[in-house]
């Protein structure tokens, strides 16, 4: 698929991404991003299909609380929307980071290969 130009890095993900959990090794056929040693195309096609699918699990996980008001009261709304956002918040960021970054690997290696094939 075609890439979307490469978004700007989040400021000061670096020094907080390391405390979100990594559970790319939670669902079947999901990859560990520590099993990432080589930087292949097709691993990183496969870590950015990765974040993909963790992105929407966090979507969707954050929409949880939507039902939440035809059963609690407004301060326990409240509650139940700012846990959703400050346990998926961060993890839809750092998916985004991710991706952005194996989608620059991937166009830096598809331009290595267009600049080493032989011309026509």
């Amino acid at each position: 698929p075609p890439l979307r130009p490469a978004r700007r890095p989040i400021p000061g993900i670096r020094r907080w991404k390391r405390w979100i959990p990594d559970a790319g090794g939670a669902l079947p056929r999901g990859l560990p991003k520590a099993s990432l040693v080589k930087r292949n195309p097709q691993a990183l096609q496969q870590l950015a299909l990765e974040t993909r699918r963790a992105e929407l699990v966090h979507w969707l996980l954050l929409a949880g609380w939507l039902p939440a008001p035809f059963w609690l009261s407004p301060p326990g709304v409240v509650i139940n929307l700012l846990f959703a956002c400050l346990f998926n918040l961060p993890c839809l960021l750092l998916q985004r980071h991710t991706r952005s970054r194996v989608e620059r690997c991937l166009q830096q290696h598809r331009e290595r290969l267009r600049r080493s094939a032989p011309p026509r």
